[in-house]
């Protein structure tokens, strides 16, 4: 029997994201496809998304320290010892069970850092060690991350770029990596009203739409695309559809909104479901993603498997998913993306051989591949 204990800390860090989807996807998955292999998932109280649920998988919701040790800055210091003598309750002897954190977190038995069993972990990216300027707390999560990495017996990277950068940074083995590649959900097809009025009266927006989905501060690189709207000739038959992230405008966001007149096409959607989401992929004339660097990037997939053209940053992982199906351009230009959305809506062939290209592109990543190449790596060191 294979036994793994998956700490779920990402399910209490984030409400959405490629994290704690990829975990909801795959550790089902894995239960389908071997009798023999059971899940103990941990939970730290607070999670606002649902789990994944499976007989085989056994919750173990435990209480949020942090909601108790305060303040926060004195006892910090402590909380990963604290967790640990309330993990050990749960998961008894390590000895034959594999670890595997959802975020950089260490197996602690009875308070000390040591794991009899092999470890596993994670890294989506490396955005903090890349992009440091962005975050105040990189510090602290590069430290984090390089002890795991540096403990853990295989380390699964999203991608072949994350992989490179995971060698590069922390100088270890290429064979202790391997790639396991995410993918977009089943449910983001394409939807046959997509292009219906009521679904423009459905989701807000009544004109044909540019759309972004995600944060979009620091390297998310939402920036270029505002300016790059502001000074496209054809906005005024386009709005401009920015889905999720940050609840509202950003100082600078809001400045360049009102000195090029933004205000009634440029429009922000919160709160969105999956459903809802969905269509706004569907009915997107175009998606755009002008991110400096993914260690993935699943909205991307998710607009092609939608039957939606897409323009994308010629950086990192991006073209390594996206491949032919897509329009480039350097990040750093708002030149090169001006021109990139002249074609997307100039030219109706090419929109419609982008939208083949990316419904064939999808095939090639699938959940079930993600899950398979998992389990091979937990089979791999037992």
């Amino acid at each position: 029997m294979t036994e793994v204990v998956v700490d779920g800390i990402i399910y209490e860090l984030e409400s959405h994201g490629g994290i704690s989807r990829m975990f909801s996807e795959i550790l089902p998955r894995m239960c389908d496809m071997d009798e023999s292999f059971h899940i103990t998932l941990l939970t730290w109280g607070g999670q606002s998304r649902s789990l994944p649920s499976h007989q085989h998988i056994h919750q173990h919701s435990l209480p949020p320290l942090q909601l108790f040790l305060r303040p926060s800055r004195f006892w910090e210091p402590i909380l990963p010892i604290a967790r640990g003598l309330t993990q050990s309750l749960y998961i008894g002897n390590a000895k034959g069970r594999i670890w595997h954190s959802t975020y950089y977190t260490k197996p602690y038995q009875w308070g000390r850092p040591s794991w009899h069993g092999p470890i596993v972990v994670t890294v989506v990216d490396m955005i903090y060690e890349k992009f440091s300027k962005y975050f105040p707390n990189a510090g602290k999560v590069c430290k984090m991350k390089r002890e795991c990495v540096e403990q853990a017996d295989k380390i699964i990277a999203i991608s072949e770029n994350t992989k490179r950068d995971i060698i590069e940074h922390f100088g270890i083995p290429e064979n202790k990596v391997a790639v396991t590649y995410l993918a977009a959900s089943d449910f983001f097809r394409g939807i046959p009203e997509a292009h219906d009025s009521k679904l423009g009266e459905r989701i807000g927006i009544n004109r044909p739409f540019v759309l972004y989905v995600g944060k979009r501060r620091g390297y998310k690189n939402f920036q270029t695309l505002l300016k790059a709207y502001s000074l496209w000739k054809k906005r005024s038959y386009f709005d401009l559809a920015c889905v999720g992230g940050e609840r509202t405008w950003s100082r600078d966001e809001m400045k360049l909104i009102r000195e090029a007149n933004l205000s009634n096409s440029a429009k922000l959607f919160n709160d969105v479901k999956d459903e809802e989401l969905r269509a706004f992929y569907s009915s997107a004339h175009a998606f755009v993603y002008p991110s400096l660097y993914e260690g993935f990037g699943i909205p991307p997939l998710e607009a092609m498997a939608c039957g939606t053209p897409v323009v994308v940053a010629n950086t990192s992982s991006i073209p390594e998913v996206v491949g032919d199906a897509g329009l480039y351009f350097e990040p750093s230009s708002t030149e090169e993306l001006l021109c990139a959305l002249d074609k997307i809506v100039d030219s109706t062939s090419l929109r419609q051989e982008l939208v083949k290209r990316g419904l064939e592109r999808c095939k090639k990543f699938s959940w079930q591949e993600t899950a398979i190449k998992t389990h091979n790596v937990y089979r791999g060191i037992l």
